[in-house]
């Protein structure tokens, strides 16, 4: 499989899963032997991430990031396409995705829902009052907790 590229966001080919990806971007004088599809890859992937062509798909810090639940991006298995281009990228020695929080990463990877919960951060709530809270929860003493009386019933 062979695709042309100029710098524009332009394709031209028949994407075959089953068939490694080669690029050439126009106009450059690069030969595919590995340094060019890792350099388009990650161009994609910064585009994605960046929600260049106005899809957005991530939110959160640029090295955290958290999939953005719509349902239109979901139901268009824009999500799964996305995925596959990863697969692709990690098969052929690309960057793959560097850019998902651990938690996400991890549940992904293992398929292990406490695996993902087991690392879990402040740094991936979005919502800056809730971090909040949570921080607060974290800080506070275990001796604290039992003179707090709607905490003291819960335990």
């Amino acid at each position: 499989m062979y695709f042309n590229i100029t710098r524009t966001p332009t394709l031209q080919g028949h994407f075959d899963p089953h068939v490694p990806v080669k690029f050439q971007i126009r106009g450059e004088p690069a030969v595919d032997a590995g340094g060019v599809l890792r350099q388009i890859y990650e161009d994609v992937f910064l585009k994605i991430l960046n929600g260049d062509g106005g899809l957005q798909m991530f939110q959160g810090p640029p090295d955290r990031v958290i999939p953005t639940y719509r349902s239109s991006t979901i139901l268009s298995g824009t999500f799964e396409m996305f995925g596959k281009i990863i697969a692709h990228s990690l098969v052929q020695g690309g960057p793959g995705f560097p850019y998902l929080c651990p938690t996400i990463y991890w549940y992904i990877s293992t398929g292990d829902l406490q695996q993902g919960v087991a690392r879990l951060s402040c740094i991936d709530i979005l919502d800056p009052i809730l971090a909040e809270y949570v921080r607060r929860v974290i800080l506070i003493n275990t001796s604290l907790i039992y003179q707090i009386p709607i905490l003291k019933r819960l335990i």
